[in-house]
This record gives structure tokens, C-alpha cells and sequence, in this order.
């Protein structure tokens, strides 16, 4: 540990894995104990927070080695970036409201936590939602609420769509396919997730490449759907300019 010139609060090496200003509320991404008191070695547990659960923190203090902790309802949790994440207002989040950003803001936590529980990006998926659909404005998605076109059939659902492909030569040609049809958007938004995760029938690693844990970062993951989740030879660039231009790695991720 080092101490400023300032004779200040000495500061933790590892401080940037931890929050230091009051995030106002944060959602548990694990179970979490809410101890007694700051230094958690010698403190009571008190509860257990579960998983997902949101907390309103009423404050900041350090433990003994110069970390933070926030303060809590009945005692204090860890202020650690890899048990807890900052709640953003999406709503607040833009300062214009287009059709794309209320787009984003209907859908961004859907993305968010189904992305989550399969080991995806969320800002991945929610790229997709707004490609693939046209901000919600297909008419696959207006009829089917298919916002990833996903070819096939939901419960023997389905509706046919006239559709664009490229092949092997990056050639553009168009193809009645008959797309799945869902009863909801979230059913949609779980399907993707399950078409990534699990490939088709006779590869179940089609889509490995774009896993979280095997795509250190979300441009990786793109490009590995590049080519097989779309034959665009484009697909990754869009699904990347997408994310950086609304931030969706911010907000999903």
C-alpha cells in the first residue's frame, strides 16, 4: 500500500476492482453475507442476500486493509466489482429519446439477464434485437416477434418471411424461409440465447467461439458469429458499431 502526499486514506492495490463512490443501488451477481461490522474476518454474518437481489446502499466505509465496503440495510456487504453490479437508470442513460433508444430501453434488461444466465454478452444480444429487427419495425417482428430471425419453427409456430443471404462468394440473393413464431419477446429473447449456447443438432459447438468464456472480449464473440449466426460477411462490424455507438456494453454487460 502506498500513502499520498496528503497524508490520506492509504490506498488498496487492487482498489480499481472495487466500487469507491456510492453507486446509490447495485444487484447481487452471487449470494452475498452481510456482515456485522466492516472488517468481515472478525464480524458476525448477520444474513444472506440472495442472487439478483437489488440493495440500496446507504453508504461507503473501509475495512482494516483499506478496502471499501458498502453499508447496508442490517450491516455492511463487500464493495467488490465481481459480487456486485451498479443498477444503471436506462432510461436516464440517454439524453435524446429516438425510436432507437426506447428500443433499447424496453429491451436492454431482457438482454441483460438472459445473456447473463446462458454465458453470453448482452450487449451482443441486444445488438442483434436491434439488427435483426429493425429497431423492432420488421415485419417478422411485428407479426412472429421473432427479433433475432431465427429460421425454424416455436412449438410448431412459424410464419414465412422473404429473406436476404450471401453466399460463399459474398454474393447477395433473397430466399422465401419460414421463421420461428413466439408467443412473447422474452420467449424470443431466451430462444436466441439457447440457439448460441447449444448450436444446431449436429454441432453443439457451432457457436462456441461467442461463449463468454471463450471470447475474452464482446468483439471477439462477434466475429465468431460472423459467418455463422449471418452469412453478412459484415455482421460483426454492424453488431460492433451498434454497441459502441449506444453503449451497450455499458449497459448490458
Amino acid at each position: 500500500m502506498t500513502t499520498n502526499k496528503n497524508n490520506s486514506r492509504p490506498v488498496a492495490a487492487d482498489l480499481s476492482d472495487y466500487y469507491t463512490t456510492n453507486p446509490g443501488q447495485v444487484q447481487a451477481s452471487t449470494t452475498l453475507t452481510v456482515y456485522s461490522a466492516p472488517n468481515f474476518g472478525s464480524a458476525k454474518e448477520v444474513k444472506t442476500i440472495a442472487e439478483n437481489q437489488v440493495i440500496n446502499i446507504q453508504g461507503i466505509e473501509w475495512d482494516a486493509d483499506n478496502h471499501p465496503v458498502f453499508v447496508v440495510d442490517g450491516g455492511y456487504i463487500t464493495a467488490a466489482k465481481n459480487n456486485v453490479n451498479k443498477v444503471i437508470s436506462i432510461a436516464s442513460f440517454y439524453p435524446t429519446v429516438t425510436t432507437q433508444t426506447k428500443f433499447i430501453v424496453q429491451y436492454a434488461e431482457a438482454a441483460r439477464t438472459v445473456a447473463k444466465s446462458y454465458g453470453l454478452y448482452g450487449s451482443i444480444q441486444m445488438a442483434q434485437a436491434s439488427l435483426e429487427s429493425g429497431w423492432g419495425s420488421s415485419e417478422l417482428t411485428k407479426q412472429a416477434l421473432n427479433f433475432f430471425g431465427v429460421k425454424g419453427s416455436y412449438n410448431g409456430e412459424s410464419v414465412t418471411m422473404r429473406t436476404a443471404e450471401y453466399n460463399s462468394n459474398g454474393q447477395l440473393y433473397y430466399v422465401d424461409a419460414a421463421f420461428k413464431k413466439y408467443p412473447n419477446a422474452a420467449a424470443s429473447f431466451v430462444d436466441n440465447a439457447l440457439v448460441i449456447r447449444n448450436g444446431p443438432s449436429w454441432n453443439h459447438n457451432y457457436y462456441a467461439a461467442a461463449w463468454r468464456e471463450n471470447a475474452p472480449t464482446y468483439q471477439d464473440a462477434t466475429a465468431a458469429l460472423t459467418g455463422h449466426y449471418a452469412t453478412d460477411p459484415n455482421y460483426g462490424t454492424k453488431l460492433n458499431t451498434l454497441i459502441a455507438t449506444y453503449q451497450l456494453n455499458v449497459l448490458c454487460d
